[in-house]
């Protein structure tokens, strides 16, 4: 019943996401070094401990949905019944990611240097990943279930969008490296567990 290629994508996916959300390894140190103290916001640890918390618990929220997912759908005894088992579980990855996005978009600036350009890249890189999923969502209901090979070309056509845009999506802080956030990443857990995850 289930093509797991549908399915890979998704679990690629909050590595991707986490990994896109920070500084780790977004671009060169080369620039913007010096602590600053005296600026407004969230200290670099504060931020980035926010950022990878908020996407680690969406990232294994999405692991666990997606191995029911797999589990559940092995057990569909018709195409209609895997379908709505696939749009339940596209539902609750929708109403996992909002959560993440909101937790994210309610953090203040971290207090570095271009900090509320660093805030407004991730913002505006979280809503395309939260309209790419609430896209999922829409064809998720439209799957043509009149056949096995519509379906799991639905399914397919699904996951790849979703990796598609991702992709697209590159790195939101190239043009913003910052040496505080990049060593506060390293030293937090959440950041470090996405960082090999990936």
């Amino acid at each position: 019943m289930l093509d797991r290629r549908s399915t890979t994508a998704w679990t690629g996916v909050g590595i991707a996401l986490a990994l896109l959300m920070v500084a780790c390894g977004g671009g060169s140190a080369s620039r913007n070094t010096s602590p600053s103290p005296s600026r407004k916001g969230l200290s670099p640890k504060d931020y980035v401990a926010g950022v990878c918390g908020a996407a680690a618990t969406w990232e294994t929220a999405i692991q666990t949905e997606t191995t029911q997912f797999e589990t559940q759908s092995k057990s569909a005894s018709s195409l209609d019944e895997g379908k709505t088992i696939f749009v339940a579980y596209v539902d609750q990855v929708v109403k996992d990611t909002d959560t993440m996005v909101t937790v994210i978009d309610g953090l203040e600036p971290p207090a570095v240097a271009n900090g509320e350009q660093i805030r407004a890249a991730v913002a505006s890189a979280l809503q395309k990943v939260k309209s790419a999923f609430q896209d999922a969502d829409a064809k998720a209901q439209q799957i043509d279930t009149s056949s096995t090979t519509a379906y799991v070309n639905g399914l397919t056509a699904i996951g790849t969008d979703i990796e598609s845009t991702l992709s697209s999506l590159g790195d939101p802080l190239a043009n913003l490296p910052n040496a505080e956030l990049e060593q506060a990443a390293k030293a937090d857990p959440n950041c470090q567990k996405l960082e090999s995850s990936g």
